[in-house]
């Protein structure tokens, strides 16, 4: 299940994604985010994936930036990957092996904010 929210506070978008994790699955959110980038003025989106049934992986990573770049989340959006802080550990090289400074994966909510707003 995917949800998307506003937060007005912080001016940014909030994906919500739980359960069993599919490229399918996850392109099918693409709609939801093409429609709240256009009704939007930000920067700023949070992918929250702590409750994916994922694998974490350098595959997973790339497809994700992917399919959000070409939604419309292009490289003047910061954006950040919640993952849960097992699967964040489970693949300590991922973000080093990352060739885009606008999407950083993260395994706790405090690092993600700093990094986002500063």
């Amino acid at each position: 299940m995917f949800k998307l929210h506003y937060d007005k506070k912080r001016n940014c978008l909030i994906g919500v994604y739980n359960g069993m994790y599919s490229r399918e699955i996850f392109q099918a959110c693409v709609s939801k985010i093409r429609f709240a980038i256009d009704q939007y003025e930000c920067h700023c989106f949070v992918m929250d994936m702590r409750q994916a049934d994922m694998e974490p992986s350098m595959v997973n990573f790339k497809y994700c930036y992917t399919v959000l770049f070409e939604a419309g989340f292009d490289e003047t959006w910061k954006k950040a990957v919640l993952l849960s802080p097992e699967g964040y550990e489970s693949v300590p090289d991922i973000q080093r092996m990352s060739d885009q400074p606008d999407m950083h994966l993260f395994g706790n909510v405090n690092d993600a904010a700093k990094w986002l707003f500063g």
